[in-house]
């Protein structure tokens, strides 16, 4: 395995970790805003 191929794995991964946090938050954000608007209705 050469060190480049390792970084860009390594890359790769630090990505999809921040795609799935984002989204995370995202759901999280939007769950917050559906009780918000079910409370209030």
């Amino acid at each position: 395995v050469t060190p480049p191929r390792r970084t860009s794995q390594s890359l790769y991964i630090l990505l999809i970790g921040g795609t799935s946090a984002v989204g995370l938050a995202l759901l999280l954000l939007l769950g917050l805003l559906w009780a918000c608007l079910s409370s209030k209705y």
